[in-house]
């Protein structure tokens, strides 16, 4: 993880060490997704405005804007609950997608909003980048 930071931190934003430390997953995501357009010889840019997208790539004179989101477990009757150790359990799907969608609405919401800031251009390409560790069963196939 010292290395990621170390080829990051050039790109990361002001609140990114103090954020790492109660959103690790989000904020390594947000890394690790930097990192790896950096091992595979794209142009990370540093973005020019606060409150934007989480990564700028500069690629073919084009700017290629990059957000990252981990869906969270939800609050009250909608939270997903991780079972007790050797439980066999339904897993409810629909609070799964739930908690994607609602994740997907929100960014929705945040990119029209660059847009009309002017931050972001709809001409630019745009990619949401979903990390679905903080949901129970998100990853359920054998290794």
């Amino acid at each position: 993880m010292e290395k990621l930071w170390e080829d990051f931190a050039p790109f990361a934003d002001k609140q990114f060490l103090d954020e790492i430390e109660t959103n690790l997953k989000s904020r390594f995501w947000e890394m690790y997704l930097g990192c790896s357009f950096l091992y595979n010889d794209f142009n990370l840019e540093l973005p020019s405005h606060k409150g934007g997208p989480d990564l700028k790539i500069n690629y073919n004179n084009t700017n290629l804007w990059v957000e990252a989101v981990t869906p969270q477990k939800g609050v009250g009757n909608d939270k997903l609950k991780k079972p007790p150790n050797g439980k066999v359990v339904k897993v409810s799907q629909d609070k799964m997608i739930l908690r994607i969608q609602n994740s997907i609405d929100e960014k929705k919401r945040k990119y029209s909003n660059w847009i009309d800031k002017n931050i972001v251009s709809e001409n630019e390409p745009f990619i949401l980048a979903i990390n679905g560790s903080e949901l129970p069963f998100a990853r359920t196939e054998r290794e």
